[in-house]
């Protein structure tokens, strides 16, 4: 009796205790929770992004169509945001639809940041989570954009619902483009750190269109500086002549000319991007070398065995060569359809614990795991190619 408690006791030293099964999560919620995170495929982003940038040109367009024809509305002389200003000399009819376009954008553009965001943080972590920084603060002056129209309503003391809307999106713009430029670059130095994977992929697919974007912005600068010359030149001469902005409407050097045309051509940056961006940066398997390991018949091998020959694949050819990359690699699976057929919800949760034991070097627990790894369920058992390569990394 004396030795069955001993050995019960031993048993229960070595064996883990098993926590009580979370509560799992609805496939809705998780779906959701991957979808602004980012972890989906190529494939789906582009889906995404046809049919969010078609939602937001289709209410750009009506709320056009709803302007009345009283107020004349023309690029040369309405800005953008008079599209989604309700006062009567703009659009007091179709304003909603322009708000709603720019709420819409918040949402089509978060998605794009987060995929970009995994794809630039394995080029340089620090610098890539900066460049997405700026573009997710960029989205969010977007949406402030579409909750504060161009109008001159006192919102509180001596502050203007216009001035909140002007403030936001001269803010998001530049900053957008400052972190579009910066996407580019990191892109670029990944393009010369690693040339084994992608060689295929055109990498100035991806970083000349942010240069088309950067010259018209240039270009606009350039003309609304040309006209201030020749605009104070002529007012020297002649003081009776009207304002810069009264001279320069409906010709060449107008502000609202250039802002819509930079506008729209942003627009179209952000259509062709998703359609240009790799799949994967050149530092992360490729998507073709999982899909040639798993070229067997998926339905005859059990699901460990599948997982297996990705774990032993990554880790022959090394391509992970630090825990970080590993505990990424871990993270990003869904974003390999063959895998993702074969993802269920407790594996997504073994995904989870395992890469933040892995990021945090919790030597201890991992080990436990490494020397247990046969009591644990078939789904986590495929880990151990990871946990025994990483355990005793500090």
């Amino acid at each position: 009796m004396t030795e069955i408690l001993e050995t019960a006791t031993l048993v229960t030293q070595i064996i883990p205790v098993t926590p009580p099964t979370p509560k799992k999560k609805s496939k809705c919620f998780i779906g959701t929770q991957n979808y602004f995170r980012g972890q989906f495929s190529a494939v789906r982003l582009r889906i995404h992004s046809i049919i969010g940038f078609g939602v937001i040109f289709l209410c750009i367009i009506i709320a056009r169509a709803m302007f009345p024809k009283v107020n004349d509305y023309s690029i040369l002389h309405n800005t953008f945001s008079h599209l989604g200003s309700y006062t009567k000399d703009n659009n007091p009819h179709g304003w909603i639809f322009f708000s709603f376009s720019q709420i819409i954008s918040f949402f089509v553009q978060i998605p794009l940041v987060s995929y970009i965001r995994y794809r630039v943080e394995h080029v340089n972590k620090i610098y890539g989570r900066v460049v997405t920084g700026t573009m997710y603060f960029g989205s969010t002056c977007q949406l402030l954009v579409g909750f504060f129209p161009a109008t001159r309503t006192i919102m509180f003391g001596k502050v203007m619902v216009g001035a909140v809307h002007q403030v936001s999106a001269m803010l998001g713009f530049l900053i957008q483009i400052i972190g579009y430029y910066m996407m580019s670059v990191l892109i670029t130095m990944d393009r010369y750190k690693c040339r084994k994977n992608n060689k295929k992929l055109n990498y100035m697919l991806v970083v000349m269109p942010i240069f088309v974007l950067l010259a018209t912005v240039t270009l606009g600068i350039v003309a609304l500086v040309t006209f201030d010359f020749i605009y104070r030149a002529h007012k020297k001469r002649d003081p009776s002549i009207g304002s810069n902005w009264a001279e320069s409407i409906d010709t060449f050097w107008s502000f609202p000319l250039w802002e819509n045309i930079i506008i729209y051509v942003t627009y179209l940056y952000y259509v062709w991007l998703p359609f240009t961006l790799p799949f994967r940066t050149d530092g992360i398997v490729p998507k073709q070398r999982i899909s040639q390991t798993l070229k067997c018949d998926i339905n005859k091998i059990e699901f460990k065995t599948d997982i297996s020959k990705i774990w032993f694949e990554i880790i022959s050819q090394k391509k992970c060569s630090n825990k970080w990359k590993a505990a990424d690699f871990l993270e990003h699976l869904s974003d390999y359809q063959e895998v993702e057929k074969l993802m269920t919800d407790e594996f997504v949760q073994n995904v989870t614990i395992i890469s933040s034991l892995i990021k945090s070097g919790e030597t201890e627990q991992i080990q436990r795991i490494v020397n247990n790894s046969l009591l644990i369920s078939d789904e986590i058992r495929p880990f151990k190619w990871f946990l025994l390569k990483y355990h005793s990394t500090k």
